[in-house]
């Protein structure tokens, strides 16, 4: 994530999404404020149900991504593969 969460974050067709920074000691090494991997997307939203959600996950699992804090959001990058639909022979 470290390596490549800026160019995902530029390549993003969302305008808001592009232009927020990277957040956490993920990205710097000098933040001590409780953030991991986090995007300031300066985008408030009522967090009590991802809060709810996020208190289960820290339950459930350990939990790597930090806080969540106003005006932020978690950053996540997953491998996935690429699933080839069925299509009619002859089609690609």
């Amino acid at each position: 994530m470290k390596d490549n969460a800026e160019l995902f974050i530029k390549a993003s067709s969302v305008n808001y999404i592009q232009n927020t920074k990277l957040r956490g000691s993920l990205f710097d090494s000098k933040d001590t404020g409780g953030l991991i991997s986090s995007v300031d997307t300066g985008f408030l939203v009522d967090h009590r149900e991802p809060l709810q959600a996020l208190t289960w996950a820290q339950e459930m699992k350990e939990w790597h991504l930090g806080e969540l804090l106003d005006g932020l959001g978690f950053l996540v990058v997953i491998q996935a593969k690429r699933r080839l639909r069925n299509m009619p022979t002859g089609h690609l």
